[in-house]
Parts: structure tokens; sequence; C-alpha cells
């Protein structure tokens, strides 16, 4: 497998130096790579490659996740002030994001950072955005009921699981996944 890793971080080298407009995807994915490899050394690396990339550009790209992800590493060194600066960028950038084009994904994703920063508050009301945008995906309220038990609003929790069962049965979706 780690051949298999290092084939790939070879891959999107060869693609970045092929064309620069590749280094925001490439530096992400290296990131990847390197933080699934425990290499966190070398995936604050490429995020921050990654992130440079775009300050360099005169249109900015969608870097949220990649602040996400450089946060979450540098969570693993420790290193919690700097990480917490990403996240605030990461939920910046989502928002930033979700007002040129609003999709759920997006609003899972701004939704899970405000979860990491502790704002279950906002995280409920973003996954709240995200279920409105669509109501099929069960991650969406598996993430909001887990933002309700975290601020002991269970009846909440509970109205939403069954919310979350009717609408499975409505649209014959799989009950029989497990719950995060």
């Amino acid at each position: 497998i780690k051949q298999d890793y290092d084939n790939s971080i070879r891959f999107y080298q060869l693609a970045i130096e092929a064309n620069k407009l590749n280094s925001l995807k490439g530096y992400n994915e290296i990131g990847t790579i390197y933080a699934m490899q425990g290499d966190l050394s070398n995936a604050v690396s490429a995020f921050q490659k990654a992130i440079d990339y775009n300050n360099s550009l005169e249109y900015k790209g969608k870097v949220g996740s990649i602040y996400y992800n450089l946060g979450s590493v540098l969570m693993q060194l420790n290193q919690k002030e700097k990480a917490f600066e990403q996240f605030r960028l990461a939920a910046a950038e989502f928002i930033r994001e979700a007002e040129l084009n609003p999709s759920a994904m997006i609003y899972s994703r701004l939704g899970n950072t405000y979860a990491t920063i502790g704002d279950f508050d906002l995280a409920t009301k973003t996954f709240v955005s995200a279920i409105k945008l669509d109501a099929t995906n069960l991650e969406h309220y598996d993430d909001l009921v887990q933002a309700l038990e975290l601020q002991q609003k269970y009846d909440d929790a509970i109205y939403v699981l069954q919310q979350q069962i009717q609408m499975m049965e409505y649209f014959k979706l799989d009950t029989t996944r497990q719950r995060n």
C-alpha cells in the first residue's frame, strides 16, 4: 500500500509540474496522502503549498476543505491554536462558497467545521440548512442529531430522528445502515 501512496504522490507532483493549474487539487491530495501515512509535517507542507498557490491567484479557488484538512493535521500535532485558526478560515471559505453556490455538501462541511471548533449552535443551524437542500442524505440528519446531543437537546434530537425515519420510509432508503 505504501508503494501505491508513493506512486500517487509522484503522479500528483507530475500533474503539478505539467500544469500549475493542478496545484490546488494536487497539493491537497498529496497532503491527504501524507496525513493518511502519518507523515504529518509533509502533510502540513503540502496543504500550505495549496493555500499559498491559491493566494497567488487573482480569482481564488475553493479552499475551505484545504484549510479544514490543515487544521485537522495541526490538531494531531497538538498545535491547537494554529489548528483553530485554520478551522476559522475554513468556515469563512465555506460561507463564501455557500453564498456563491448554496449546496447541501457545503453546508454539511460548514456544519462539521463549526462542530469541530465547538460551536454546536451554529453547527445545528447549518445542518438544518443542509437537510433543507437535500432531505434524502441520511448523514445530514446524523450530523444534526449529534450536534443536538452535544448541546443536551435530547428531545430535539429524538424529533430529528423521527423525521429521518419518516423520510427513509417515504423514499424507501436503506434502513439497515449503522448510525455514526
